[in-house]
């Protein structure tokens, strides 16, 4: 978790994802979560898709993938046929074209039963609802990511739990502390009173015989 890339561009957060096995919990800051993924570093190599999976509430089978029970996957790469080079999702049946040659990136939000995609696919692309806890925390699984073909996670930044160290409560042994000391005090000027008061009593008879 303390290896990952935390990144902000124009006013968006993000958490870049460069290796393989890795685990994280993020905080969604929209309550959604969004992958994005970029051609460039991921073209005219052999094909390195980014796979990562996230436990689900209602687990849609068709986009379980790799993943576990319970679970939903997302995965993203570039095909190359002929000339034409593609960018897609889960498989070459979720597919776009690339036609700049600086490449594209493509954002796909999780929803249940079809993500939202910011590109136009030649297929709507099944996906699941994320388990949330602590409010809007979800947890990933990172099975696959490069350095040079990231994975993205936007609007997110990485959470910790929230400390449960407690302080000492010094203020409630104030007053019993406080009332000891004043019951000390009575008693003691109780005694010196009862010792003058014997005294005068002694002094008074040794006058009178």
């Amino acid at each position: 978790m303390d290896n990952l890339d935390t990144l902000s561009s124009d006013g968006e957060n993000a958490v870049k994802f460069v290796r393989n096995g890795e685990e994280a919990e993020l905080e969604l800051e929209n309550k959604e979560l969004m992958f994005q993924f970029c051609s460039d570093g991921c073209m005219d190599k052999v094909p390195v898709p980014v796979v990562a999976c996230f436990d689900s509430p209602n687990p849609n089978l068709e986009a379980k993938g790799e993943c576990g029970p319970g679970q939903c996957e997302f995965r993203a790469g570039v095909l190359k046929a002929g000339v034409t080079n593609y960018l897609w999702f889960a498989s070459g049946k979720f597919m776009t074209e690339i036609t700049d040659p600086n490449g594209i990136c493509a954002k796909a939000t999780m929803a249940y039963s079809y993500a939202l995609v910011s590109v136009r696919l030649t297929d709507e692309l099944p996906s699941c609802e994320p388990l949330k806890h602590d409010g809007n925390v979800v947890k990933l699984y990172i099975l696959q990511a490069k350095r040079e073909c990231p994975l993205y996670v936007l609007n997110a930044k990485k959470w910790s739990p929230p400390s449960t160290t407690k302080t000492p409560n010094t203020t409630e042994t104030t007053p019993i502390t406080t009332s000891k000391s004043s019951e000390a005090n009575t008693t003691l000027w109780i005694g010196i009173g009862v010792g003058i008061f014997i005294l005068l009593i002694v002094v008074i008879y040794l006058l009178i015989f």
